[in-house]
């Protein structure tokens, strides 16, 4: 018989798969057949993972609903397909700004407030809302979490 030390270290090490006793999916979605065949390959090897290749932007999502994937490896270059430009658009009712996809409706993405590139200090999310009020001054709101984390004023703002 194993000492105990030895029988935890097994029982902590045992593979994924005998705990949980199913294979993740995991959908590719790449425009290069050779490295989607290589990725599927390495991934399915580990005996972890049932891996779906799609290579043709215009089916991703038509296999994403049908494989219904626990994670997408996505190739963010495809032929074909782009994620759109952020635009400036206006209600209909009030007039007021909003910024949304410019591929909408296939894009549902909108924002009351401006958009910036920053890093969320909490998820760790690049994506924020760049807000403003007369008694916080500008700060900062995450998209994904609502994080919200103030900003220094800009030089110009300090001079005046």
């Amino acid at each position: 018989m194993l000492p105990a030390e030895c029988r935890a270290w097994l029982v902590l090490y045992l593979p994924v798969k005998s705990i949980h006793m199913h294979k993740h999916k995991i959908l590719i979605v790449d425009d290069d057949p050779k490295l989607s065949r290589l990725v599927k390959a390495i991934l399915e090897k580990t005996d972890l993972y049932e891996v779906q290749e799609e290579n043709r932007s215009s089916a991703a999502v038509l296999a994403a609903r049908a494989f219904m994937p626990e994670l997408i490896l996505l190739d963010v270059d495809m032929p074909g397909k782009d994620g759109g430009d952020i635009a400036v658009r206006r209600s209909k009712k009030r007039g007021k700004a909003f910024y949304g996809c410019s591929n909408y409706p296939k894009c549902d993405f909108v924002v009351w407030d401006k958009p910036v590139a920053e890093t969320c200090p909490e998820c760790g999310y690049v994506g924020a809302e760049a807000k403003f009020t007369k008694t916080r001054g500008d700060y900062r709101r995450c998209i994904k979490c609502a994080n919200e984390w103030d900003v220094a004023p800009s030089p110009e703002a300090v001079a005046v």
